[in-house]
């Protein structure tokens, strides 16, 4: 059971738009996330559009705005035929006076027997001039290049942890001092996590992946300093040293250390950003950002470069890979535009390019999407997504086409018709081309304000025309609120 959060289209709107300072995780897969229902978000994820890391940061953001004083939740879920440990999920926050506030998650996936895969805890007080987190924590300055472990769009640099990240985590101590222009930022972070490494560079784990080869002891200092020089400018530093130890070998640890600055200004309606990062001893990286607005038309720039030894595992600024790899080995250059045509035509579109120094490849992706709403109740959505790699030598290419009915035919009844196309290697490779099918089409019906009916057809035929592959599905649901707190639901 658990209390659902539904994202509105204003709320997304805001987060990837009025909110986009700093480019979170997987950036390009935003504009995928300005959806009308948190059912859109679902379906991108389920056709493999948005990354599973993606989803869940999407998740975390939505239900996050939903915490009241004292707030528990838990989900328990359960597939009755595959046999395996069901899911179990609790979230517990108490706030007092709006200052101090407590928490604790924890996780178990289906499958394991005991919730060694996600455990957090913390205790917080924020106010205007301190701010104190004890256990895990989040941490975000500028763009992102030298210290980075959450989606931030705005609030806070450090904050409680309560998302359901398994990696990439702080657990200790994260302090903020603000005095005036001045504010101040101390991190301490120790720590034990499931991590690849070697010759000094490290890939961190989820528990229990697979090729585990050790467990890695973290020890990490922070400190990020930020000035505002002007009502709209901030200029800002940032400096972290971390030891490494494997359990098994303490003897092969080593340290690292990383070190930035950045600058955020704004020219009447210009945003301007930028960061440059160094880790010692080894390669640099920098990212620089430009954002403005003319009347209905949007446009965002961003220009970012990281040699192939900038090998900072904390490093979440912008990248080509879906927020599962850090930014890294790559030079490139993004633009996203989002033009407004009247209030029921909406376009968004984004290219990016972008190389790798290891390889001398070029890779490149493109994206249109185009909304339509007839009527108050009948929207209709298409959009296109090309995605090139090593465009020299004509790798290959992954076109996915998209597009949705969305129809509201009384106050109660919501119907949605959804068909989904994707191929692959098209350029290369025309006589083993890949050709997939997705289909749907769902129905809910809001029987009072407590219980609702949906229903869901599904087909999909996945490389056809290599293996004439079919495959159908359906299911039906009910759903039942129990009181302000509680929902049921049986599928």
């Amino acid at each position: 059971m658990l209390r659902k959060v539904k994202a509105s289209t204003s709320f997304l709107i805001f987060l990837i738009f009025l909110s986009v300072p700093r480019p979170g995780f997987a950036y390009k897969d935003s504009l995928d996330l300005v959806a009308e229902s948190e059912e859109e978000v679902e379906d991108l994820y389920e056709m493999g559009e948005i990354s599973f890391y993606t989803y869940r940061e999407w998740k975390d953001l939505v239900e996050e705005e939903e915490f009241v004083e004292g707030d528990f939740r838990t989900k328990f879920e359960d597939n009755l035929s595959d046999g395996k440990t069901a899911l179990l999920y609790q979230r517990l926050r108490l706030t007092w006076k709006e200052n101090l506030s407590f928490g604790q998650l924890t996780e178990r996936d289906k499958g394991e027997e005991e919730f060694a895969g996600l455990f957090k805890k913390y205790a917080s007080f924020q106010s205007d001039k301190y701010g104190l987190v004890i256990g895990n924590y989040r941490a975000s300055f500028g763009e992102g290049l030298v210290l980075k472990n959450y989606w931030r769009e705005g609030g806070e640099a450090i904050g409680p942890d309560e998302t359901t990240r398994e990696s990439f985590l702080f657990e200790g101590l994260g302090f903020r001092l603000s005095r005036g222009n001045l504010d101040s930022h101390f991190l301490y972070s120790r720590q034990r996590m499931d991590a690849r490494y070697e010759d000094e560079e490290v890939e961190y784990l989820s528990p229990g992946e697979d090729a585990l080869e050790d467990e890695l002891g973290e020890e990490l200092w922070g400190v990020n300093l930020n000035y505002r020089l002007h009502p709209h400018t901030f200029l800002g530093a940032t400096w972290y040293g971390a030891d490494y130890s494997p359990e098994t070998r303490p003897l092969l640890g080593w340290r690292k250390e990383t070190w930035g600055i950045n600058l955020e200004t704004r020219i009447k309606n210009l945003q301007l950003s930028g960061e440059f990062a160094q880790v010692k001893n080894e390669g640099k990286g920098f990212l620089v950002r430009a954002q403005t607005k003319i009347e209905d038309l949007e446009i965002l720039g961003i220009i970012r470069n990281y040699e192939e030894d900038f090998n900072n595992p904390r490093s979440y600024g912008f990248s080509d890979p879906d927020g599962e790899d850090n930014d890294r080995d790559e030079a490139g250059a993004y633009l996203e535009m989002t033009y407004k045509i009247n209030p029921r035509w909406r376009i968004y579109t984004y290219y990016d390019q972008w190389k790798h120094y290891s390889d001398l490849t070029t890779d490149r992706e493109a994206k249109a999407k185009l909304e339509h709403r007839l009527n108050p109740k009948i929207k209709i959505t298409v959009s296109r997504k090309w995605k090139d790699e090593d465009i020299e030598r004509e790798k290959g290419r992954r076109i996915t086409s998209l597009a949705r009915l969305n129809w509201l035919p009384g106050s109660r009844t919501r119907l949605t018709f959804l068909y989904y196309h994707l191929q692959k290697d098209v350029t290369k490779y025309p006589d083993t081309m890949q050709v997939d099918n997705y289909a749907y089409g769902k129905g809910s019906f809001r029987l009072n304000k407590k219980m609702t009916l949906e229903g869901r057809l599904k087909f999909k035929d996945i490389d056809r025309e290599e293996r004439g592959g079919e495959a159908s599905e359906y299911y039906l649901q009910w759903k039942n609120r129990f009181g302000k707190n509680w929902k049921g639901l049986i599928k």
